[in-house]
């Protein structure tokens, strides 16, 4: 998490920039609020490091002539002060968190995209003479479109929530309705790098994306773009490129006072065995001396190519057959753990994890109870997901060195029949991952394709290759598909309810809870039962585990023409198909887990679906 969420005495610089006659007079910023001029200069910016551990989330360094308009030059700044605020919105929610918030939206007509910005000392906001907004030096939290695995809609669903993040205290956001979508500003990494796309397949991107596909630090996003923005949708013209700065029109400004959870719902909410929500300011360390000669390790027979380790005090991280992006596989930020995964040959399975460097348990009558925070939106093709694998006997999971005595690499097909087991140590494993919806009804006679799914896979310690996969998932549709939860059930029955449906979108996170004993598996979903999975014939064997907050992404290219399939089509993935197409960005918070503990009060027996051979 970077420095706290500061909002000190408020100063906004106004620029109006004519055409003809330069004109730099300040002028009211939009709807909603009256400037009081002052006369105290406009601070520089700063970047590198400092910029990024304090305006990351306070917003306090200017873009030191970067973004826009940041060419208009520099005008005096002008105080705003707190009583000319623009008016609180009575009709505001907010829902908080330990480190963040949501902030629920009333929809404004002609709106293309609303972000939530604290600006604070050094910010500038420039107009030109249509009126069109520019700011500089803050952290803009932007809501996006909705996702969809169905067909695009002609017009695109705006989300009415915008979760920020980085939070300490209370706070107050400066709301607004804007007519044009905030800018996708690229892939996001620790540092600045880039990578080349090959193997493309027949890619309809080919041509466009034969140039080098850059992966931009705080640093350059400020610079180019002015402020720093999170969850900017807008797609450049080449498909998986930063998209220019833009310059939109307020509709609407309002203020919203955010502020995290209590310090005893925090308390109450923190797993005691282990949690991370990511404050630490220790960055993972790349562990270098692998035998591929650039630093990764190379990956065991019949897995890939290449193991890139990180290590930190709390964890340990593995980035498999992915191009090296500079370091940037794993890092904090905002309090979140970041994963980015770029999938340069186009043709492996690639694969992030984060393993707490402590030990779970599995026991008969009671529940490991795992807890996450992370976007549920997916593809067949990209995916969270969880692992809990372990060894037959105690002691064999971890190193002195805090890496894994086996290596964990997930490869394609893993969820098959004759799929290989994650554990190259043929560990007994749980894993748990959504996989996207089916363009077939379920239930049959329902009408209602659902754009979600989870699978429940165990692989069985020991086995050879091949022969350790077991679907344990329901057969909800037919025996031509694979076994998953397309839906909820119902007093045992399939029921209409998706799994994930209302929540594929790339923010807000969502929050994952997952009880897990020897014979069964229960998930809730922000505090919902959602699945009720006993193993049935099949046990989980483990004497200890590593439990691990993974990301995946397989053969992206292939994933493109997939979502938009005439008989398939799940084009409405929007920003996988303009944004990210060749590499993976995801985010996890709040993750933890805690041993011996009994299912919620709330738990529903009746819905449990068992497996059976």
């Amino acid at each position: 998490m970077s420095a706290a969420l500061r909002a000190p005495a408020w100063f906004l610089v106004l620029l109006a920039v004519s055409c003809a006659r330069n004109d730099r007079s300040p002028v009211a910023a939009g709807s909603g609020g009256t400037l009081a001029a002052g006369s105290r200069a406009a601070q520089g910016g700063r970047s590198g490091a400092s910029a990024h551990a304090d305006a990351g989330a306070s917003g306090r360094a200017a873009a030191g002539g970067g973004g826009a308009a940041g060419s208009a030059g520099r005008t005096s700044l002008t105080t705003l002060d707190p009583s000319q605020l623009p008016a609180p919105d009575p009709k505001a929610r907010v829902i908080p968190n330990l480190d963040s918030a949501v902030i629920k939206i009333e929809p404004v007509d002609g709106a293309r995209d609303y972000r939530a910005s604290v600006m604070s000392d050094g910010v500038e906001v420039l107009l030109d003479g249509q009126g069109r907004e520019t700011v500089n030096g803050a952290t803009s939290f932007c809501a996006g479109q909705r996702q969809r695995a169905a067909p695009a809609l002609p017009t695109p669903e705006l989300m009415t929530q915008i979760e920020v993040t980085g939070l300490t205290a209370k706070t107050t956001f400066v709301v607004e309705a804007i007519d044009a979508l905030c800018p996708f500003t690229g892939l996001y990494g620790l540092t600045d790098t880039s990578f080349e796309v090959g193997n493309l397949d027949n890619d309809p991107h080919a041509t466009a994306l034969r140039v080098p596909v850059p992966v931009l630090s705080e640093a350059s996003v400020r610079k180019r773009y002015g402020s720093m923005i999170v969850n900017g949708h807008g797609p450049a013209t080449q498909p998986g490129q930063p998209a220019e700065p833009v310059a939109p029109k307020v509709l609407k400004r309002w203020t919203v006072e955010v502020a995290p959870v209590s310090q005893a719902e925090a308390a109450a909410r923190k797993t005691r065995d282990f949690f991370a929500d990511f404050s630490q300011t220790t960055q993972p360390e790349w562990v270098k001396g692998g035998d591929n000669g650039d630093g990764t390790f190379h990956a065991p027979e019949g897995r890939g190519y290449s193991i890139a380790a990180y290590r930190n005090e709390d964890f340990i991280f593995y980035a498999t057959n992915a191009e090296l992006v500079s370091k940037s596989h794993v890092f904090y930020d905002r309090g979140q753990l970041h994963m980015l995964l770029a999938d340069a040959g186009q043709g492996t399975m690639s694969s992030a994890m984060a393993i707490p460097r402590k030990l779970a348990h599995v026991s008969d009558d009671k529940y490991l109870h795992v807890t996450f925070e992370s976007s549920a939106n997916s593809t067949p093709r990209r995916y969270w997901w969880l692992s809990v694998c372990g060894p037959e006997a105690a002691g064999q999971t971890f190193q002195s060195n805090g890496l894994l005595k086996e290596y964990m690499v997930l490869t394609a097909g893993f969820f098959g029949a004759d799929g290989l087991n994650p554990s190259y140590g043929r560990w007994n494993c749980l894993v748990v991952f959504p996989h996207d919806g089916i363009m077939t009804p379920v239930p049959a006679d329902s009408g209602q394709n659902p754009q979600s799914s989870v699978i429940v896979m165990i692989h069985k310690a020991g086995k050879p290759d091949h022969e350790s996969a077991v679907n344990v998932s329901p057969q909800q549709l037919n025996d031509a598909y694979p076994r998953s939860w397309y839906r909820m059930h119902d007093g045992q029955k399939v029921s209409t309810r998706g799994l994930l449906d209302e929540y594929v979108q790339r923010a807000p996170r969502v929050r994952f809870d997952l009880y897990i004993s020897r014979s069964r598996l229960v998930m809730y979903v922000n505090g919902e039962q959602r699945i009720c999975n006993d193993f049935g014939p099949e046990r989980l064997t483990m004497a200890e585990a590593a439990v691990g907050f993974n990301d995946a992404l397989y053969h992206s290219s292939a994933e493109h023409t997939e979502l938009t399939l005439d008989f398939a089509d799940r084009s409405g993935q929007l920003y996988y198909l303009q944004n990210t197409l060749y590499a993976d960005q995801h985010t996890y918070d709040n993750v933890g887990f805690e041993e011996a503990v009994n299912l919620p009060g709330s738990f529903s027996p009746s819905d449990c679906y068992t497996h059976t051979n």
